[in-house]
């Protein structure tokens, strides 16, 4: 009785993301591709710290918007004290300044 052919797979992925630039074997590249291999290799560089410059960009950005919504809730609350007669309570409570360190507190644990 024949015996079954096993095959295995190799793991080659198909993604073209993962493909290197340029030849598989720099051997037997021919000796003018060398210099668009590099500049290849050199704008792939370029486009990465490039896409890590706007996911930076958006992070900060995400941060100053969540501080700016933290001070106006801080300024509608402070109004909303002072008009009404809860002004005598609001100054018996916790200062302001201990409630922005625990908001700023609360907004670093989440960054």
């Amino acid at each position: 009785m024949p015996q079954a052919k096993t095959t295995t797979d190799t793991g080659s992925s198909t993604n073209p993301q993962s493909e290197p630039a340029g030849p598989a074997n720099i051997e037997t590249m021919p000796p003018g591709m060398g210099p668009g291999v590099a500049m290849a290799a050199i704008y792939g560089s370029l486009a990465h710290s490039t896409g890590i410059l706007y996911e930076n960009a958006v992070a900060a950005q995400k941060q100053q918007t969540i501080a700016g919504d933290v001070l106006c809730f801080i300024a509608v609350l402070e109004a909303l004290a002072r008009s009404a007669p809860a002004a005598k309570t609001a100054a018996s409570a916790v200062s302001d300044d201990e409630e922005v360190l625990k908001l700023l507190k609360a907004l670093k644990a989440a960054a």
